[in-house]
């Protein structure tokens, strides 16, 4: 996965006219066009990334969904293959066949 900008660093902003800064952490400003996000280096989103620096939040969600739906391949696989096991009703019925 590509970052929109290599680089971790938020910009400082400090003048109304030039850019918009958020009041906290808790309360973002966000852009219909392009929300971001900043991958630190060492962080989860970085292992599954590939890389750190800013992305958009579009290609974060599509690289969640891209292992989701490959968690959910290899959950359907495993389950198939459960389902596909005879049936055990308990040890001593499936261990005594063994020596009829």
């Amino acid at each position: 996965m590509t970052p929109i900008n290599p680089s971790t660093n938020k910009v400082d902003q400090s003048f109304l006219p030039i850019s918009l800064k958020p009041s906290s952490s808790r309360f973002p400003i966000s852009y219909a066009d392009g929300v971001w996000d900043v991958v630190d280096s060492g962080s989860d989103l970085s292992s599954l990334t590939g890389n750190t620096g800013q992305f958009d939040q579009h290609a974060i969600n599509e690289l969640f969904s891209g292992q989701i739906k490959e968690l959910l391949r290899s959950i359907a696989e495993i389950w198939d293959y459960i389902q596909g096991q005879p049936e055990h009703v308990d040890f001593s019925d499936d261990f005594g066949v063994d020596f009829n």
